[in-house]
């Protein structure tokens, strides 16, 4: 849901019928919104995807190794 909120918002705001008509292989929308949606907002949006998944792997892989589950019941009251 981020994913598809953060092409449609931006310093301009864009219709979803135009964040589809990027999206599709071959855009029916207007040239300049494909190219700002298919050359900055998408590839910023995937590299946040990609850096975020990363970073949570780290630390479930750095929990592991240690041992050391940073979130139990206990620290967190529950």
């Amino acid at each position: 849901v981020v994913l598809a909120l953060s092409l449609r918002h931006g310093a301009v705001l864009v219709s979803w019928g135009d964040v589809a008509a990027a999206l599709r292989p071959v855009g029916s929308g207007e040239l300049a919104v494909d190219a700002e949606i298919a050359r900055m907002r998408l590839w910023r949006a995937l590299t946040c995807v990609v850096v975020g998944g990363g970073l949570a792997l780290c630390g479930a892989v750095l929990q592991r190794i240690l041992r050391n589950p940073l979130a139990d019941p206990y620290i967190l009251g529950v």
